[in-house]
C-alpha cells in the first residue's frame, strides 16, 4: 500500500510540475493555428523542461518540430536578441519560457 500511495504522490507532482511549466510559457507573438501552436508549445514545454542549454534546447525543438510538424523548422533559443525572419503564412511563434526566448518558423525552398 505504501509502494502505491508513493507512486501515485510522484505522478501528481510531476502532473502539477507540468502545469506550472504550460503556465509560465508565454506566447508574445504568433500567426500559428490552435493546432500547431498547442503541439510546438508542447515541444517547447519538453525540451526547456530537460535542456537549459541554448544550443541543445534549439537543436532537440527543431529535430522534433521537423518529425511531427513536417520539415524545415528554424528554432532561435537564447535569452537576449532581437531577430526579423521571414517565414511561411501560419507558421511563426515567439515563446518565453522562464529565462529562455524562443522562435520558431517554417521556411523551405
Amino acid at each position: 500500500p505504501r509502494r502505491n500511495a508513493t507512486s501515485h504522490l510522484n505522478l501528481v507532482k510531476r502532473a502539477t510540475k507540468q502545469q506550472q511549466q504550460q503556465q509560465a510559457m508565454e506566447l508574445n507573438r504568433s500567426d500559428l493555428n490552435e493546432d500547431v501552436r498547442r503541439a510546438i508549445q508542447a515541444i517547447v514545454n519538453e525540451v526547456c523542461s530537460v535542456h537549459k542549454d541554448e544550443d541543445a534546447a534549439a537543436q532537440n525543438i527543431k529535430r522534433k518540430l521537423d518529425g511531427q510538424l513536417g520539415s524545415t523548422w528554424h528554432v532561435i533559443v537564447g535569452r537576449s536578441y532581437a531577430c526579423h525572419v521571414g517565414h511561411e503564412k501560419n507558421t511563426f511563434g515567439v515563446f518565453k519560457s522562464d529565462n529562455l526566448n524562443i522562435v520558431v518558423f517554417k521556411a523551405g525552398l
